[in-house]
Formats: C-alpha cells, sequence, structure tokens
C-alpha cells in the first residue's frame, strides 16, 4: 500500500528504502526502479479472501528526517493495503501484474505470514457526508417544532365550536 500510503505527501517526499517481510526475514531495496514501481497503485476494491501475505516497509525522505510507512501485500490476490499507523487499516487497493511482480521478486525465498493471521479483512466502515429525513419525518419533525398551522387551526375550531355552545346555552 505504500502507493496510497504515500501518494499524499509525494510531491515533498521521497521512498528511499522498502522492505518486504515475513515472519522471519525481510529483504531491502534501494533500486530506484523498484521503488517507482511499487508507488503505482490502483482502485479500491473489497477485503480479499485470507491468503499468505507480507508486511512491506516504505521509508519516507523528508529531505534529511524520515519516517517508516507500513502496508501489507498480498500477491496471489494482487492486493495492497496500508496501516493507518493508529492501529487501523486504509482500503485495500489492486496492483498491476507488473507490480505484483515486483513484489514477488522481492519476496522470492522468504516464507510469508499465513493467511490466518492477515487482518483488516471486514469491509470498510459505511461515512456518512450528510443525514437526509424522508419526507413524512421532516413534516413530523416541523410539526414538533411549532412548524404546522394544523394544531393553531384545531385549537381555533374547538374555541368556536365551545363558544357557539355556550351561545346555544345562553339563548335557551
Amino acid at each position: 500500500m505504500l502507493s496510497l500510503v504515500f501518494a499524499a505527501d509525494a510531491a515533498a517526499k521521497e521512498v528511499v528504502v522498502a522492505k518486504v517481510c515475513g515472519p522471519t526475514q525481510c529483504r531491502e531495496t534501494r533500486d530506484h526502479h523498484v521503488l517507482a514501481a511499487i508507488m503505482e497503485g490502483g482502485p479500491s476494491t473489497l477485503p480479499p479472501n485470507p491468503a499468505p501475505w507480507y508486511r512491506v516497509l516504505g521509508k519516507m525522505d523528508e529531505g534529511g528526517s524520515g519516517f517508516w510507512v507500513k502496508s501489507v501485500v498480498v500477491p496471489s490476490a494482487s492486493m495492497i493495503r496500508g496501516d493507518d499507523n493508529a492501529g487501523g487499516y486504509m482500503s485495500w487497493v489492486r496492483i498491476a501484474p507488473d507490480v505484483v511482480s515486483v513484489y514477488r521478486e522481492l519476496a522470492r525465498g522468504i516464507r510469508p505470514f499465513p493467511a490466518r493471521k492477515l487482518r483488516g479483512l471486514e469491509p470498510p466502515p459505511a461515512k456518512v457526508d450528510e443525514v437526509v429525513l424522508p419526507p413524512h419525518t421532516r413534516t413530523a419533525a416541523a410539526e414538533e417544532d411549532g412548524g404546522s398551522p394544523l394544531p393553531w387551526i384545531g385549537g381555533g375550531i374547538a374555541l368556536l365550536a365551545g363558544g357557539g355552545l355556550v351561545l346555544v346555552r345562553r339563548r335557551r
């Protein structure tokens, strides 16, 4: 997920080192062609089925200082996703076959993490931008706020009817 994780800051920063890791070993690269390839992303997609996977670490350089960004790649599903640095996950994205080949080459000879340890397979939670009530709910809400004239009209009719009854009784 280096591509998505880095995309927002790509203009000001660059990946200077990438590591592909399994449970017992890692392989590091500083090859600019490889680093450029793993920066390529794709469209967001639903999570993959559990499958063997690798941890990917990318070191971003910010003019002398840097930081590491974590992601997970599932080569058999041609997917990658980043960690959000707050204990959660970003969206899964599809990666192109040539990028999958780069990851496979980096991971050659490294035992992957087992499929049962792959996390972040739940669909991402829905995000609500705006709540729009159906028309009948808006009317009910307006009536509760005194926005409808119906209670006033009903009250007026009741008063007139009550006054009419008083007048009819007085005349008798």
